[in-house]
């Protein structure tokens, strides 16, 4: 039951719309991850869709009951849809409460379950089945595949940015956070200024705001149709940067300037995404 002081957290999995037997599989992640909050102070409740064929209505009823602070909902790719609708019903009731959306799903395709439903404010990545990073790593090498997987013994929380200076992404962990930019593209090298010089002036501002609250940006830029590791990851140059987030950029490949001053990113010079989180969870 939930109750008291401590903060409410409800653990949901949703139901498969088209299903019509149900996904009855116990959902074990869940009532570990509850185990654990419970464990350090927080008041837990699982709601297994399936199990009891709970409809949108009776969860809309139980939402009204227990207004949790925290909803955490886990879904696969087959069930997004409708974790997406729980989501709009969590921000329709109480929209003073956080949505968080994990599992496979959202840890293979972040940035695109962040930016599909406005109603999900956080997206937890790496706790999600393995054979989805298989999925997506398989023409990687060996050595990429096993950089790719230490992600799970060190998961960020990744948070949507409110579009400001062209930001995408924060990636949040207790040890380090940075900003994220996403750009793909068939082509090896992009021209900040294109676009009428857009990218260009999103740059320059999100380096005078990273400056003055030393915080550091990362480009990450991914190529389509590469066989194995197809993201490479930049940054520029920021001063004032401390600590740690000061080794990682030093670490990381500044992107070029032209003769006039203008960006451009290079696709093969960047580190390698792979390269990347093995650095960062080793």
């Amino acid at each position: 039951v939930m109750g008291g002081d401590r903060m409410k957290v409800m653990l949901g999995k949703p139901k498969i719309k088209f299903d019509d037997r149900g996904n009855v599989l116990p959902p074990l992640g869940l009532a570990y991850l509850a185990a654990v909050l419970e464990k350090n102070g927080y008041d837990v409740r699982i709601i297994d869709a399936p199990a009891l064929d709970m409809s949108a209505k009776n969860f809309k009823g139980i939402l009204l009951s227990e207004n949790p602070d925290i909803v955490g909902i886990s879904c696969n790719t087959s069930e997004v849809f409708s974790a997406f609708e729980y989501a709009d019903l969590v921000k329709e009731i109480l929209p003073k409460s956080t949505v968080i959306l994990g599992g496979p799903h959202p840890s293979a395709l972040t940035k695109e379950t962040l930016f599909e439903n406005k109603n999900i404010d956080l997206v937890i990545i790496g706790e999600g089945e393995k054979n989805i990073i298989s999925k997506i790593t398989k023409s990687c090498s060996t050595i990429e595949k096993n950089n790719y997987f230490k992600v799970y013994d060190k998961p960020f929380v990744v948070i949507r940015a409110a579009g400001s200076f062209g930001i995408d992404l924060v990636a949040v962990r207790g040890d380090i956070s940075f900003l994220i930019e996403v750009k793909t593209s068939i082509e090896d090298t992009i021209h900040f200024s294109s676009v009428n010089g857009k990218l260009q002036k999103q740059a320059i501002d999100m380096q005078k705001t990273c400056e003055k609250t030393k915080t550091l940006p990362i480009y990450a830029y991914r190529i389509k149709n590469y066989r194995g590791d197809s993201w490479r990851l930049f940054t520029i140059n920021i001063k004032n940067i401390e600590g740690r987030l000061k080794v990682l950029h030093n670490r990381l490949p500044k992107i070029e300037s032209s003769k006039k001053g203008n960006y451009i990113m290079r696709w093969n010079r960047g580190l390698s995404l792979s390269d990347f989180i093995f650095y960062l969870c080793r």
